[in-house]
């Protein structure tokens, strides 16, 4: 689950690292025409590097901290699959969520990442669904789909 979320932070942050480079680029480009120096980009250069790896340290800190704050983040989910919802229970007790509701599903080749937030996803190995269950998890998925 961890390395899914900064594989997201990944993805999420790519557009924020561009505009950082771009932002690096325009300044250096002043920086150069309005000066000559090429001291002044270099120590501009060293500054933006030193904010993004700076930038990425403390967003991997605080998913790592969210994660171990989590109680369910490394513990078994039980699921039970109804007509309208879905019951998830773990340690931190038992939750309905109405498909209508779920922010949305996703898979790869081993896992259901079921969304119930943006940010809020849980995680069901394909591995122990029944094809039953597979197709009416693709059903969902698209019936529902936002």
């Amino acid at each position: 689950l961890y390395s899914k979320a900064y594989k997201n932070l990944q993805k999420k942050n790519f557009i924020f690292y561009t505009f950082m480079g771009c932002l690096f680029c325009i300044s250096a480009v002043y920086s150069f025409i309005s000066s000559g120096s090429y001291v002044k980009i270099l120590y501009l250069a060293a500054v933006m590097a030193a904010l993004l790896v700076l930038i990425k340290i403390m967003l991997v800190k605080q998913i790592k901290n969210e994660y171990k704050a989590n109680p369910d983040a490394s513990s078994v989910i039980n699921y039970k699959f109804y007509d309208d919802f879905i019951i998830y229970s773990g340690k931190s007790g038992e939750d309905k969520v109405y498909y209508r509701d779920l922010y949305k599903i996703t898979e790869n080749g081993d896992e259901y990442c079921i969304f119930t937030a943006r940010n809020i996803c849980y995680v069901l190995e394909k591995k122990g669904c029944s094809p039953k269950l597979k197709k009416y998890i693709a059903k969902i998925k698209k019936e529902y789909k936002k």
